[in-house]
């Protein structure tokens, strides 16, 4: 399907304008490697369920959808406009397998996503977007009644209920206003800004990476904007904004999290609560990696809270880790929290700060000779040391450390002379075991 014009106000596609199968049918529909590309496929006015491939899964119904492709298509509707599937109804089950979205996305109020806008249960995997998606441009006003408004925007999916994602990626930059994320936008089945009380449905992201510049006012994420999520083995490279509250490398706000294996490298700033792993949540955050680059909130009028894992945590932070050359940083007329692991409350178990502005300076032989019964720690040299021939006991320096020679040199030393009590040993080196150290810039 090549070149064509499509205007109207509900379930509207280039291929398939509704699905109406039950879900309790295996198969259900099935749509597979089909193309839509150079296309206008325009909603109405308060249009709804426009997308590059199929409108809407009717309530109840199934569709099974790989292998499908929306290029350089300009997809706009009022509300849930997708990339490749428009809206998904109450007890509609979609599965997406390795699909792809380079086209333009729009919605006015609700719901944009790259592969799906909004659906009730998603499978999706392999599926790729990179293009750029937009969210709610014309919502200004959240309206506490609906509940809905300008909620959901992703790379992958806006908003779903129950949702999985396994090796999705997004490319493209991202732009709503309420949950926002790289892969989906927001679960949020309750709740109002007003309030910011919010009760969000749960969604799993296995091996997921984002890639694109993700932006919104509340409930940003690189991955994730808003949800109950558990999240492994998935990574965050694009910058993050949240012009109003909760920006995070891997999701904004969580009342429950399990974010395992993560890492975040990219830059994140909110107006209140800012982390490199999650702006706000409750739960569990373990084996996680904030890199370099900048944590920031600047709130004038109220508290701010920057942290390089988490800006506002209830959660246990276990074996993760600030990386070298992040800066955290909370800017505020009134109160501000920061930390290189939480900007204001959780509890940390094995956790480091790898910093090298909070390394212990080694400026002479006697320094060296102080510190280095320490096995762990970050060290910085800050001259050349001449150890005067002195028989050198390699140091064991393990677990998360840093030793930085900052271009400096150490010399005139011996080990495994016949008067050292390492003559017969094993591991010899001016550091003997280095296990899960980082050395660096030494001569």
């Amino acid at each position: 399907m090549t070149n064509a014009k499509i205007t109207g106000d509900f379930g509207v596609s280039g291929i398939v304008g509704i699905v109406v199968s039950g879900a309790n049918n295996i198969t259900g529909t099935i749509v597979e490697n089909c193309t839509v590309n150079n296309s206008i496929i325009k909603g109405a006015a308060d249009s709804y369920g426009v997308a590059g491939l199929v409108g809407i899964i009717d309530m109840n119904s199934a569709l099974l959808i790989q292998d499908c492709k929306s290029y350089n298509n300009t997809i706009t509707s009022s509300n849930q406009a997708g990339g490749v599937v428009g809206a998904g109804s109450q007890g509609s089950i979609i599965k997406a397998y390795f699909c792809e979205n380079n086209s333009t996305v729009s919605s006015e109020y609700n719901s944009s996503g790259g592969i799906i806008a909004a659906c009730d249960t998603l499978l999706a995997g392999g599926c790729v977007n990179r293009g750029t998606i937009t969210g709610a441009s014309k919502f200004t006003v959240a309206d506490p009644e609906s509940l809905k408004g300008g909620i959901g925007c992703g790379g992958i999916a806006g908003g779903t209920s129950t949702s999985m994602f396994t090796a999705c990626a997004n490319f493209g930059n991202i732009n709503g206003k309420v949950g926002v994320g790289g892969i989906i936008g927001s679960t949020r089945k309750s709740g109002s800004l007003s309030s910011e009380n919010y009760l969000c449905n749960t969604t799993i992201l296995l091996n997921c990476k984002n890639e694109g510049n993700i932006t919104g006012n509340e409930c940003v994420g690189g991955l994730c904007g808003e949800a109950q999520i558990g999240c492994r083995g998935s990574l965050n490279k694009g910058s993050v904004t949240a012009n109003s509250n909760y920006a995070g490398g891997v999701v904004g706000s969580a009342p429950i999290a399990m974010v395992l294996n993560n890492i975040n490298t990219g830059k994140i700033k909110a107006y209140k609560y800012a982390g490199g792993i999650v702006g706000y949540a409750y739960g569990i955050i373990s084996n996680t990696l904030t890199g370099n680059g900048s944590i920031t909130a600047n709130s004038n009028l109220s508290s701010a809270y920057a942290g390089g894992i988490a800006g506002y945590s209830s959660s246990q932070m276990k074996n993760s880790y600030s990386n070298e050359g992040l800066i955290v940083e909370a800017n505020s007329f009134t109160a501000k929290y920061y930390g290189l692991l939480s900007g204001y409350g959780g509890s940390a178990e094995n956790c480091f700060e790898l910093m090298p502005h909070s390394a212990i300076e080694i400026n002479t032989a006697d320094d060296l000779f102080k510190y280095k019964d320490l096995n762990s720690g970050n060290f910085i040299l800050t001259a050349d040391i001449d150890l005067n021939g002195a028989d050198w006991t390699p140091i064991n320096l393990t677990g998360p450390s840093l030793f930085d020679g900052n271009n400096f040199a150490i010399y005139n030393f011996k080990i495994g002379s016949s008067d050292s009590p390492y003559f017969s040993s094993q591991y010899l080196g001016f550091f003997g075991d280095a296990s899960g150290a980082s050395i660096r810039n030494l001569t």
